[in-house]
């Protein structure tokens, strides 16, 4: 049986050492879901790894960071579903603006 390429996220966003990752999946109705991920790199000596564990200091970027996330995928879905561009900046603004890296 052969493995099962992984495909890559679908968007990445990150703050200093912080990063979330979009993730894109089909669902059972031939639909879109997303989901995110959430990771910090760090370094062990020479060694560059990542962790899914926050210190207090990571959190309000994390807390940015899934804000942003739910931004664009809320921005990918309204697009998809043929909102156009005023109807999509229009609800956009409501939800408050996606913050930049």
């Amino acid at each position: 049986m052969a493995e099962k390429e992984k495909k890559p996220p679908v968007h990445k966003l990150a703050i200093g050492r912080i990063e979330a990752a979009i993730w894109e999946n089909a669902d059972q109705n031939n639909g879109v879901r997303y989901a995110v991920t959430f990771s910090r790199r760090y370094m062990d000596g020479d060694e560059h790894k990542s962790t899914s564990s926050f210190r207090l200091e990571d959190l309000t970027a994390v807390e940015r960071l899934a804000r942003m996330a739910f931004n664009w995928i809320w921005m990918v879905r309204a697009s998809s579903e043929g909102a156009d561009e005023a109807e999509v900046e229009a609800c956009h603004g409501s939800l408050g603006t996606i913050d930049r890296v």
